[in-house]
């Protein structure tokens, strides 16, 4: 892994996330690329409340934005590229990800004006626009060393050995524990369950792992009750074309549920 896209808003929740992300970078040997994104007031009271040009705005966003990326590099001494643009941070996200070629993109769960969502709109575009591996961290997560990862799987599809690179790496690197949790509603047993399960145990078969099937009303009760009990450093999940991220992330009440977890969450993509 070489460069970690780290997005921010210079919110209290988002530097915690650059920090984080500082940590992980170090100890991955990656270098970061600090980005923020702004927008240009569109509407007449906006517009009429400016008092900036978009010069002056720009500038005071790279002021901003460099001394984060000092404080960065003095704290952890990881390698720090930073970048100010205007336009829509889901998609700049994209476009800067796609031009850097970014191994991971890492973002705080919310950032200002999210209100009590579990995520911001950005942080939730981000997720569902990225091809690249997408790294949430929650306003209260601190980096620890990584020893338990949780991969939550419906076993629904084959999953490419390229799609859990940076799994591998973070694994490799911390020496992490893998567990392999599936979710089902009670009395609905997956008829491909022995065949997916042999699977992904010869996917993860240089890697320290085990597979667990639990019972739960709904997928994310499952995670939350088995990751309570687990206590991982990491959740990691795949967004592919049965959208199953779609599902988890799709209810209030799941929103709401992630929205009080600490821990991490890693989110891979299988998409063309």
């Amino acid at each position: 892994m070489k460069t970690i896209l780290v997005a921010t808003d210079f919110s209290a929740v988002s530097r915690n996330a650059t920090v984080y992300a500082a940590q992980l970078a170090k100890a991955l040997g990656a270098k970061i690329i600090l980005f923020h994104t702004y927008n240009i007031p569109t509407t007449v009271m906006d517009i009429a409340f400016m008092m900036v040009s978009v010069e002056e705005m720009q500038k005071e966003n790279e002021d901003r934005i460099k001394k984060d990326a000092d404080r960065l590099f003095a704290s952890f001494g990881v390698e720090v590229e930073w970048l100010v643009r205007i336009g829509i941070p889901s998609d700049e996200i994209k476009i800067l990800a796609d031009e850097k070629n970014a191994d991971l993109i890492i973002m705080a769960v919310s950032g200002e004006g999210a209100s009590n969502k579990f995520i911001g709109s950005t942080t939730l575009n981000t997720l569902q626009k990225s091809k690249q591996p997408v790294l949430t961290i929650p306003h209260n997560a601190n980096f620890n060393k990584i020893s338990k990862v949780i991969y939550a799987t419906d076993l629904s599809y084959l999953a490419k050995p390229e799609l859990f690179l940076v799994l591998f790496k973070i694994i490799k690197v911390f020496g992490a524990n893998l567990h392999v949790l599936h979710i089902q509603v009670p009395g609905k047993k997956l008829e491909e369950e022995a065949n997916a399960k042999q699977k992904l145990d010869a996917l993860f078969q240089d890697i320290d792992h085990e597979f667990s099937i639990m019972d739960a009303e709904s997928i994310m009760l499952g995670i939350n009750q088995f990751s309570q009990k687990n206590k991982p450093d990491l959740l990691v999940m795949t967004a592919h074309k049965h959208n199953f991220l779609e599902r988890i992330f799709g209810k209030n009440y799941t929103r709401e549920m992630l929205h009080e977890t600490t821990i991490p969450l890693l989110v891979l993509h299988d998409k063309e």
